[in-house]
C-alpha cells in the first residue's frame, strides 16, 4: 500500500525504515563498544553480555542494525520499529535527561505502529 503525497509516493514499509534511522541514531551513541570483549556482538548465552548495561542497546543494535531496508519484510520492520520503541521508552523512564527528540520520535512511532496494528486486524 502506498501512500500519495504530492508528487511523491511513500510505501507504509519506507515510512518504517525512515522512523527506524532515529533509533539507530540514538542507539550507536548510547553504547561504548571500546571495552566490550565481544566488540558489540550481543550474544544472550554470555552473563557477561546479559548482565551488560548496554544489554538492551546492543541486543537491539545487532538484530537489526544491519537489517537490509530493501529486502525486508513490513512486518520485520515492525518488529524492529516496536523493539526500538520498548528500549527507548525504558531508557526515558530512567533517565532524568529525557530528550524531546525522544518523546516526539515515540509518539510518532507508537502512533504508526497503532495504525498498521489497526490494518492488519483488517486484513485478518
Amino acid at each position: 500500500m502506498a501512500t500519495h503525497t504530492g508528487k511523491e509516493t511513500r510505501t507504509i514499509s519506507g515510512y518504517a525504515a525512515q522512523l527506524l534511522e532515529y533509533p539507530r541514531s540514538v542507539i550507536e551513541c548510547d553504547c561504548d563498544f571500546t571495552s566490550c570483549p565481544y566488540e558489540g556482538r550481543f550474544n544472550p548465552f554470555i552473563a557477561e553480555c546479559i548482565d551488560c548495561r548496554f544489554a538492551g542497546a546492543c541486543r537491539w543494535f545487532n538484530q537489526h542494525h544491519l537489517m537490509s531496508i530493501e529486502d525486508a519484510k513490513l512486518d520485520e520492520l515492525i518488529a524492529a520499529l516496536q523493539a526500538a520503541v520498548d528500549y527507548l521508552s525504558q531508557v526515558a523512564s530512567h533517565e532524568p535527561e529525557y530528550h524531546c527528540e525522544d518523546h516526539s520520535w515515540l509518539k510518532e512511532a507508537r502512533s504508526f505502529l497503532r495504525s498498521t496494528s489497526s490494518k492488519h486486524h483488517d486484513c485478518a
